[in-house]
């Protein structure tokens, strides 16, 4: 092993405990602040609600670099020797589809019933996901620590 690559796997070493550690951190905050919700009457806005749900989503989606690398990624690994038109077909599809998917959902979600039953057990998902946020943390850093303990 050369002396540049030893540095960068000491570096990459460092950054996965880190992140494991974030993780850690994340998944004990979500869980301890994770609290029932009083139920309360809410006033019947869901059309506003839906629609600056969609708003904000489209933005999120649209600005997200994960997501853009994602598709990016997949369009180039699987669209190499396509015609123009299907390149430009398949990426307005995947776009309408992201719209359509996320505006449902977020229509679903915004309804009496859903914010409802999330009020209900809203606290119980939130300590779920931060269980598993600390446990895939606990992994993380562990799996690393002991690889470098053994080696």
């Amino acid at each position: 092993m050369t002396r540049s690559s030893a540095a960068v796997g000491w570096l990459a070493s460092l950054v996965q405990i880190a992140a494991g550690c974030y993780l850690i951190y994340l998944g004990v905050k979500t869980w301890l602040e994770a609290k029932p919700k009083r139920l309360e009457k809410r006033s019947d806005h869901t059309q506003e609600a839906a629609g600056h749900g969609f708003g904000w989503e489209s933005f999120v989606n649209l600005s997200n670099p994960k997501v853009i690398t994602f598709f990016l990624s997949l369009y180039a690994a699987t669209m190499p020797a396509a015609p123009l038109w299907t390149k430009l077909a398949v990426l307005l599809g995947g776009f309408l589809f992201e719209i359509v998917w996320y505006g449902l959902v977020i229509l679903l979600f915004s309804t009496p019933p859903a914010r409802a039953a999330y009020d209900r057990a809203g606290h119980w998902i939130e300590r779920a996901v931060g269980t598993a946020l600390t446990v895939f943390g606990l992994k993380l850093t562990s799996e690393k620590l002991w690889s470098r303990a053994t080696v």
